[in-house]
């Protein structure tokens, strides 16, 4: 067989057992039943000491990217 054939199913492979791992513990059997107020998250992230911050500044980070990508991609 190709090595990389194998290499890629070894890595699907690992990488399920590890969703299988995250995902075993949540208990399925509430979900559902919370309601959750779409205005307690928003404050929660965006006030001062929230996430708002980190928010900007990985959509910054994540635009500089795109950017670096289309330029290194574009040909000459």
């Amino acid at each position: 067989m190709d090595k990389q054939l194998i290499i890629a199913a070894i890595v699907s492979a690992l990488l399920f057992v590890v969703m299988i791992a995250a995902f075993a513990p949540v208990g399925w059997s509430n979900i559902g039943q919370t309601v959750v107020d779409t205005s307690s998250i928003a404050t929660q992230m965006f006030e001062p000491s929230g996430y708002g911050v980190t928010v900007l500044i990985v959509g910054v980070l994540l635009g500089a990217s795109m950017l670096g990508g289309v330029y290194l991609a574009k040909e000459e």
